[in-house]
């Protein structure tokens, strides 16, 4: 199963810390087996599944593999712009 297949939960940045954790998140979310959560820029932070309004830790992606998430997502988004104008 892809992380596409999942629900997705954003999170900001202070919670995404916490979530990294390990610590388990207050917040509005439905009960669901497997969530796909990301922090700011859209990284993706691991899964967690969501029970009675909290957000429970899974699986934590560690710092080096969120790094190598974010180096491979901006190789992916670079674009370049010639000098000339476009008509």
């Amino acid at each position: 199963m892809c992380s596409s297949d999942l629900v997705r939960v954003d999170l900001a940045a202070s919670e995404a810390a916490r979530f990294l954790s390990g610590l388990p998140r207050r917040g509005l979310w439905d009960d669901a087996q497997r969530m796909a959560v990301y922090g700011p820029e859209g990284v993706l932070l691991g899964t967690a599944r969501a029970q009675g309004g909290q957000l429970i830790p899974m699986r934590l992606l560690n710092t080096q593999e969120i790094s190598q998430i974010q180096t491979q997502q901006a190789d992916t988004h670079s674009i370049f712009y010639s000098d000339e104008s476009v008509s």
